[in-house]
C-alpha cells in the first residue's frame, strides 16, 4: 500500500502510518459487518429521515443558469411537473465544477459523492434533501480525481479514482466520512484508473485502469497513445495488494467503465482509440469477467458495433435478470447483452444517452441522455415504458445516472 502523502515522495510519520493502518484494519473487519451496524458520529442520519420505495434520480449536471456545474435531483417516480412544483428548480444543487458520476451513502438517506470530471481537483458531498453542499474534496498534492469513486458499504470510507498528476500513475484516495479528510492511498497498478467498485465481498475493489496518460494542464489530451497498457485490476483494499489483473485483446481498448453484479460477475465497456489502430476492424466494446477465469468479449450483435463509434458510456448490470446494458452517447444507441450467454438481447435509440441504471427494484433500466431526456426499459425483456418517458427542460444530464433511495417528503 502506497501511503505517500503527496508527489514530492515524502513519506508520512511513522505515527501517523501507524494510526492509518490501524483505520484501515478497522475499515477491513467493520466492512463484512451488516450495514444496520450504524455509522460514525459524523455521519448522522438527518433527523426523521427514512427510506422508503422510491426516491430520486441523481446525476452531475452539465452546466446549471449562469455557466455553473453542479448536481441534479429529481423524482425517480412522478411527472417533471411534479418535481417543478416542489422547487423553483428541479433538484439543482451548484458545487462549482463539473461533476462525472455520483455515489450514494449506503446508510445516511440522501447523502451523495459528486467526483470531478477527469483530471479534476475537486470533488464534494451533497445533500440532496437539504440541497446543499456539506463538504468540498480538494484533492491532495500532485493528484487529479478521475471522475468515479464509492462508499464502503459500512459507509466508514469514501473511495476515490485519482492519478498523479506527472506519471498518469493510477491511485485509489480514501478519506474517512466523518471529516472527509484523507486518510491514505492504493495503488491500482496502472495508468489512468477511471471507474472503479467495491466487490460482493466488501474486501476487494475492482478498477478499470484504462492505460491513458492526461494531465491537468493539458487536459483530456491523450499523451501516451503508443504506450497506453489497459487492465482490469482487483486490489485487497485493506492492504493494496494486486490480487488479479486482466487485459483485452486489443491493446487500444481502454477499459473506462464498469458495474458489477451480486455473485461478483463484472461488466466492462472499453473505448477504442480508434487513431492509434493500425486496422480498420470492428472492435469489441463489452464483455464480463470472474474472479479466476478469463475475460469475455461479447461478439454477438457484432453489426451493431459500429454504430457506438468505438465508445461505451456507462455501463449496468442486473443481478436478477444477468442482463448488461452499455451506452453509447456518440452513436446515439444503447446495447444489450445477457451476460452469461453473450447473447445480444436489446438495442435502444436515444440521442445523446449515457447515463444508465438498474431501478432499485431490479426490474427497469433506466436511460438518461444530455437533452434532460428519461427511459424506462424492462430488464427483462428490454421493451420500453413510453408512459415513463420524461423530458426535464432546461437539464442536462452528464454521463452517469443512480438511483438514491429515501423519503421525498424530506426534501
Amino acid at each position: 500500500m502506497n501511503l505517500r502523502g503527496g508527489h514530492n515522495g515524502t513519506l508520512v510519520s511513522g505515527a501517523t502510518r501507524l494510526r492509518r493502518r490501524r483505520f484501515l484494519r478497522g475499515v477491513a473487519a467493520c466492512a463484512l459487518a451488516p450495514a444496520g451496524m450504524g455509522v460514525g458520529p459524523g455521519c448522522t442520519a438527518p433527523t426523521g429521515a427514512r427510506s422508503t420505495p422510491g426516491g430520486f434520480w441523481v446525476a452531475a449536471h452539465g452546466a446549471t443558469g449562469g455557466g455553473a456545474f453542479g448536481l441534479v435531483a429529481v423524482p425517480s417516480e412522478g411527472s417533471p411537473e411534479a418535481a417543478s412544483a416542489q422547487h423553483s428548480e428541479p433538484g439543482r444543487i451548484p458545487t462549482g465544477f463539473r461533476g462525472h458520476d455520483v455515489a450514494a451513502h449506503p446508510l445516511i438517506p440522501g447523502l451523495v459523492a459528486l467526483f470531478g470530471r477527469r483530471p479534476a481537483t475537486r470533488s464534494a458531498v451533497v445533500d440532496i434533501l437539504r440541497r446543499r453542499v456539506v463538504a468540498m474534496i480538494e484533492a491532495q498534492p500532485g493528484r487529479a480525481f478521475q471522475g468515479h469513486g464509492f462508499f464502503t458499504p459500512d459507509g466508514r470510507l469514501l473511495v476515490t479514482t485519482e492519478a498523479d498528476t506527472l506519471t498518469g500513475e493510477g491511485k485509489l484516495g480514501l478519506r474517512e466520512t466523518e471529516t472527509f479528510s484523507f486518510v491514505a492511498e492504493l495503488d491500482t497498478h496502472g495508468i489512468g484508473p477511471h471507474e472503479a467498485q467495491i466487490m460482493p465481498d466488501a474486501a476487494t475493489v475492482v478498477v478499470a485502469n484504462g492505460g491513458l496518460l492526461t494531465r491537468p494542464e493539458t487536459g483530456r489530451q491523450v499523451l501516451n497513445l503508443d504506450s497506453m497498457d489497459s487492465s482490469l485490476s482487483y486490489l485487497a483494499l485493506a492492504s493494496g495488494e494486486l490480487l488479479e489483473q486482466r487485459r483485452v485483446a486489443e491493446p487500444k481498448s481502454s477499459i473506462r467503465h464498469l458495474d458489477v453484479a451480486q455473485d461478483g460477475t463484472v461488466a466492462f465497456g472499453v473505448q477504442v482509440q480508434r487513431e492509434a489502430l493500425d486496422h480498420e476492424e470492428v472492435v469489441p466494446l463489452a464483455g464480463t469477467h470472474r474472479r479466476g477465469g478469463e475475460v469475455q468479449l461479447f461478439s454477438h450483435g457484432h453489426e451493431y458495433l459500429p454504430l457506438m463509434n468505438d465508445y461505451v458510456g456507462s455501463v449496468a448490470l442486473c443481478s436478477q435478470t444477468r442482463v448488461a446494458g452499455f451506452t453509447s452517447p456518440r452513436g446515439d444507441i444503447a446495447l444489450f447483452w445477457h451476460a452469461d450467454s453473450g447473447e445480444l438481447v436489446g438495442v435502444h435509440r436515444l440521442a445523446d444517452c449515457s447515463g444508465l441504471a438498474v431501478a432499485s427494484d431490479g426490474g427497469h433500466f433506466v436511460l438518461s441522455s444530455s437533452l434532460g431526456e428519461v427511459r424506462v426499459l424492462s430488464t427483462t425483456d428490454l421493451v420500453e415504458d413510453r408512459g415513463a418517458r420524461q423530458r426535464f427542460e432546461g437539464l442536462q444530464w452528464d454521463n452517469h445516472l443512480i438511483e438514491v433511495a429515501v423519503d421525498r417528503e424530506q426534501a
